[in-house]
């Protein structure tokens, strides 16, 4: 199941840095009772990941001088790729997360861990950990506490260094820091470590500059998309809007003119505009950029209008094609799905913003890693009691409408066909063909069977010949997808793909090769 869904597990490391002191001595030195006092960090992709003086620093798992975690907490799996994760890790450690940035009580390891969690699973870590420093500083012995963390001491070690190298073994100068405070808080109670808690000397970590690490993880991408295009059919996206990306975002400023935005969204309004003109990544749009996102889509304010909602979905749509980054706006949202849920009420739209979310969606598989996204099989829950969905049926519904409204079914053709070129889909069939029949990956043969009833409609009503040749390659590919259920659909329902020989030598083609599979069905 693991290989089909293409998942990785992510844990929760988490270290009491008391040893056990915490618990037994809290209640003497805080008069608050508390278990311990955490450290954590986050492992995937084979390594462990962490924040401190030193910046964000990896080692293997449990491969600090702390040794083994005091617990292991699963927090899910994740579908983002060891590239583009590695991309997020400097681009934090550039950013928010810097050596220098780091402080005891306020901007943790823990602080860290549960913004990599969301990233990743979509999912805090446990509020006991998050909420500990305020517990600790709520009383008198924490206030003389942070005044130790706010002295020299915490400001020591490598500061803005990114991704450095651990020693393999019991590194970590990070931890070391982190140790030497832990004495001084028992300094503070009047007491001290035994001498078997005091930590070994240990080589300080190396730094290796931005450069290198990104340098290394393009390289890394640029291995992986060779890899998976060579046999990639080439997505049909749309590029001419009418209107440039400036104008777009004119249009969008104009057409809010009479909503009221706070700070935080007139920020995000100009960070848009710099990430889609200007040549920097996305990390320059801030965590509130989707909440702008989300209220301009899914608020139904009445001075927001279908003129803003079309606008916003046409940058976005621009920026799917252009941004090669812009998949970590889309990991972003796996918690909220502001875009998914948006697009789920598809059936319910204008027909204007229908056409704009099926321009969105289809410009999305443009790059492997949001075409990835939009095939998540991984269930959230929908609102209004409508029961779970993923991003995978909701791409499915959003492709259905748009093949079958009378307005934009070029647009809606070419998602459609996007959608099931993916080569993803072929590489799982035979895996899924042996799997019970209420497992979770069966989601692709439900897929291949709604979209050949919908692509058979659609050739029914004899579209212009471009876009009926990727209406019987979308059929021919179903067909091979799901062999058990599609071919036979073909020949009950209709209708018969020899009623379009003639349209043209290449449509014929695929006519030929559709009535192969149709010939082995009696």
């Amino acid at each position: 199941m693991a290989d089909i869904e293409a998942t990785t597990i992510v844990s929760l490391y988490v270290y009491d840095l008391s040893r056990g002191m915490a618990r037994n001595m809290s209640m003497l030195l805080l008069g608050e009772q508390i278990d311990g006092i955490w450290h954590t960090s986050i492992v995937v992709f084979g390594r462990e990941y962490f924040y401190g003086a030193g910046g964000i620093l990896q080692c293997p798992p449990s491969g600090t001088r702390l040794g083994q975690p005091n617990q292991i907490v699963n927090l899910g799996t994740t579908q983002v790729t060891r590239s583009i994760f590695l991309q997020h890790i400097v681009d934090l450690g550039t950013s928010t997360y810097k050596g220098n940035q780091y402080d005891i009580f306020t901007h943790n390891c823990n602080t860290f861990s549960n913004d990599l969690a969301n990233f990743l699973c979509g999912t805090s870590i446990p509020d006991s950990i998050l909420n500990l420093p305020r517990t600790v500083l709520n009383t008198p012995l924490g206030q003389i506490l942070q005044q130790f963390a706010q002295a020299p001491l915490v400001g020591a070690g490598i500061a803005d260094n990114i991704l450095p190298n651990l020693p393999r073994g019991r590194g970590g100068q990070d931890l070391g820091l982190e140790i030497d405070i832990r004495e001084r808080i028992l300094a503070a109670g009047g007491l001290s470590m035994s001498d078997d808690d005091s930590p070994t000397s240990s080589p300080a970590p190396v730094g290796r500059p931005k450069r290198d690490i990104l340098a290394e993880v393009e390289e890394e991408e640029r291995r992986e998309r060779e890899e998976k295009l060579k046999n990639r059919e080439p997505p049909i996206v749309f590029r001419d809007f009418g209107n440039s990306v400036e104008e777009l975002l004119d249009e969008l400023e104009k057409s809010l003119a009479n909503v009221e935005l706070n700070d935080d969204e007139m920020r995000c309004m100009h960070e848009l505009r710099e990430y889609a003109l200007g040549s920097e990544g996305s990390w320059v749009l801030s965590d509130e950029f989707l909440n702008l996102i989300g209220r301009i889509l899914l608020s139904g304010e009445p001075g927001i209008g279908d003129d803003s909602r079309v606008n916003c979905l046409k940058v976005l749509a621009w920026l799917a094609v252009t941004k090669d980054d812009v998949i970590l706006v889309l990991h972003q949202d796996r918690r909220d799905h502001v875009l998914m849920r948006y697009a789920s009420h598809v059936d319910q739209l204008s027909p204007s913003c229908q056409e704009a979310v099926a321009l969105l969606i289809c410009n999305l598989f443009e790059n492997l890693s949001t075409s990835e996204w939009l095939l998540y099989i991984s269930e959230w829950e929908s609102e209004n009691n409508r029961g779970p969905t993923s991003n995978i049926r909701v791409t499915t519904k959003v492709g259905v409408h748009a093949l079958l409204s009378k307005e934009f079914k070029d647009i809606g053709s070419a998602l459609v066909y996007n959608f099931v070129m993916k080569e993803r889909l072929g590489q799982t069939s035979l895996v899924r063909s042996i799997l019970p029949s209420k497992s979770k990956s069966k989601v692709f043969d439900d897929v291949a069977v709604e979209m050949s009833l919908a692509l058979l409609q659609f050739l029914s009503e004899r579209p212009p010949e471009p876009l009926i040749w990727r209406g019987l390659k979308c059929l021919l590919r179903c067909c091979q997808l799901a062999r058990a259920e599609v071919p036979s659909l073909v020949k009950m329902v209709g209708p018969p793909p020899n009623d379009l020989k003639g349209t043209s030598a290449k449509c014929d083609e695929v006519i030929d090769a559709i009535n192969v599979i149709l010939s082995t069905i009696h």
